[in-house]
């Protein structure tokens, strides 16, 4: 039993100390409230469907519209939610369906009368953009627009590299800008 704890104690300074981002349950309740008072949004490197971005908007009468963009104009998806045991599903009505059928990468399933299940509302502090987030069950992130990156003097990791967050300055370049990931 000993030897159990020990290991299992060993695993968690392991994942604990791994550098990795702790996401979390937030702390604000996913509620319709909630969902209503704000918008999430999914950029281009977060996106089903191969859109560019794509809006969630969220009503009091549990209908959310999907705004997708493949660059300059796409669809807007609309459908019903539902929220039961602290997970978010979205539905999605026969318009929807017709809409998804004439975009050429999705395979929606017949069976299936869902856009995204099992979402859940996370937090990551060391976040370098949001820190608030629903997050679904195929992956797919969707931003809270009212959220805010990490703190000032959070250590985050900006690929492998550690750094420091130093919150939001302001600065005006009179000579040109050169960005790089570390000193030439």
């Amino acid at each position: 039993m000993v030897r159990n704890f020990i290991a299992l104690y060993a695993v968690f300074m392991l994942t604990a100390c791994s550098g990795a981002p702790v996401l979390s349950p937030s702390p604000a309740q996913m509620s319709p409230e909630y969902l209503c008072s704000r918008s999430f949004f999914a950029d281009h490197g977060n996106t089903p469907f191969s859109a560019a971005s794509i809006e969630l908007r969220f009503e009091r009468d549990s209908t959310y519209s999907a705004e997708i963009s493949f660059g300059d104009h796409g669809p807007t998806l609309t459908g019903k939610y539902v929220l039961a045991g602290g997970t978010l599903t979205l539905y999605i009505d026969d318009d929807a369906r017709r809409q998804l059928k004439t975009m050429a990468d999705v395979n929606l399933s017949p069976r299936e009368n869902w856009l995204f299940k099992k979402g859940i509302l996370r937090n990551d502090p060391s976040s370098l953009t949001y820190s608030r987030f629903l997050q679904f069950d195929d992956g797919s992130r969707f931003y809270d627009e009212k959220s805010s990156p990490g703190k000032e003097g959070t250590a985050v990791t900006i690929g492998k590299l550690p750094a420091v967050l130093m919150g939001m300055k302001q600065g005006k370049a009179n000579t040109a800008v050169k960005f790089r990931e570390r000193p030439d």
